[in-house]
């Protein structure tokens, strides 16, 4: 295997952290890791940082002991093993599952209004005549904890990817693809 294999084994393991596959995850992880030794070119994690933190999400969710099984496992996988771990499994966890309730209601509102490409301004004007722009900034900082968003476009095309609001109405120009 190669950089350019790594690299796409990184991207599969977080979207598969993203959706809560955290078996599936650890077991890219290792496998991208293998990937990555056996390269003989220089070597960056996509995106920089980022997958570090997947990687410590993964572990969170799975524990040290099972994180460093899979891992393992998926480290010997054969590139065809591996391409049968990137495929879709059968029943993928819905956003509402895989956020284990972490986002109310009022949250995926206001995600959606986010996406909808509302300023926070608008936002709390539409809300409630109570809510305040200090508000709208303190759930979107519990939003952005919550999905793992490192800002307002990363937290919309996470909860785009979760199922959790449609891309229907989104002026914004990742929200189409």
């Amino acid at each position: 295997m190669n950089h350019r294999v790594a690299h796409g084994l990184q991207s599969a393991t977080s979207l598969s952290a993203d959706r809560g596959e955290w078996r599936r995850a650890a077991l890219l992880a290792g496998a991208a890791a293998s990937a990555a030794t056996g390269s003989h070119s220089y070597f960056l994690p996509v995106p920089l940082g980022a997958y570090e933190t997947t990687l410590e999400l993964i572990r969170t969710h799975l524990g040290e002991e099972e994180y460093t099984r899979a891992w393992t496992q998926g480290s010997c996988y054969s590139v065809e093993a591996v391409v049968a771990a990137l495929r879709p499994s059968a029943a993928l966890p819905t956003g509402a599952n895989h956020l284990d309730g972490r986002l109310s209601a009022r949250r995926i509102e206001i995600l959606q209004l986010m996406a909808d490409g509302w300023t926070n301004d608008e936002i709390a004007a539409t809300l409630s005549v109570s809510v305040s722009v200090r508000t709208v900034e303190r759930h979107l900082s519990a939003i952005y904890a919550a999905l793992g968003a490192r800002g307002r476009t990363d937290a919309v095309r996470r909860a785009l990817a979760a199922g959790l609001i449609a891309n229907d109405r989104s002026p914004l120009p990742f929200a189409h693809s």
